[in-house]
């Protein structure tokens, strides 16, 4: 008897539809007969309530390619021991939206079962990177030739997955054959293979 279910959203119904299953799902339990949801696996735990609080943190650790983890590590360095506070204002419209997007996923989201669910920051993080490296570019002669090496070694090392790029994990997972004791469903595998 509601008015609301009656007005129009600018969202297709696929979209709603699947919300509302997964949510559905959800309140169902992972893990039981009559549900999609499996849980949520990481590091050889799974839990079928809830999900792990660094659970992007750590698939970012594997996901996010060496050299990006390295930019993004100096990025941090930077900011704390070498830019003024009004620097930090300046770039703080894309770097609190990411740490926002990145603890509502991490401490809200029950449905851990992919990192790319996180992949609305990776905007963000590359203006970062990009802020990172025009900084040190105007500072250091050796800041141009360390990015494009950065730069070339990320495409090689993500280009080696093309075009199966959803199961890429950087070279801290020494043994591929051995990612799914880590990291399981949407974060190396949908399908694409």
């Amino acid at each position: 008897g509601s008015f609301i279910g009656d007005l129009p959203l600018p969202l297709p119904e696929d979209y709603l539809s699947g919300l509302d299953l997964l949510q559905y799902h959800g309140e169902i339990g992972a893990g039981q007969p009559e549900s999609s949801y499996p849980g949520v696996f990481l590091n050889g735990e799974t839990k079928y309530k809830g999900g792990f609080w660094y659970y992007y943190l750590f698939t970012g650790a594997y996901k996010f390619p060496v050299s990006v983890l390295l930019l993004l590590l100096a990025g941090a360095v930077t900011a704390v021991l070498y830019l003024r506070r009004d620097i930090i204002a300046r770039h703080a419209f894309y770097i609190l939206p990411a740490f926002f997007f990145l603890g509502i996923l991490s401490f809200l989201n029950p449905f851990q079962i992919g990192f790319r669910h996180i992949l609305v920051i990776y905007p963000l993080l590359i203006i970062c990177i990009a802020a990172v490296i025009s900084y040190w570019m105007r500072r250091r002669n050796y800041a141009r030739p360390v990015a494009v090496v950065l730069l070339m070694y990320m495409l090689i090392s993500v280009g080696a997955y093309f075009p199966h790029v959803i199961s890429y994990t950087n070279e801290l997972m020494f043994d591929k054959k051995n990612v799914f004791r880590k990291m399981n469903d949407g974060s190396i595998d949908y399908g694409q293979g």
